[in-house]
């Protein structure tokens, strides 16, 4: 039987591992809203949902951003 070799997981692979699973949230989120609204609501609440998710991506990639620049730092 042979165990699979372990692999040191760097800095950028888990910077892109948490990159992703943060926009699936904030997508997720996002959609959530959009199907408690109710219909006289609805485009209030999908503007508001829209400005959060824009704002969630944008810090999300901020994040992928800085760690990007530490590990070139390294």
């Amino acid at each position: 039987m042979t165990t699979a070799k372990s692999r040191p997981t760097s800095v950028r692979d888990v910077a892109t591992a948490s990159w992703e699973r943060r926009r699936a949230a904030a997508w997720s989120d996002y959609l959530r809203v959009l199907n408690e609204l109710e219909r006289a609501a609805y485009e209030h609440g999908e503007q508001n949902a829209w400005e959060q998710l824009q704002r969630r991506l944008r810090r999300n990639d901020e994040l992928l951003d800085a760690a990007a620049a530490t590990t070139a730092t390294i």
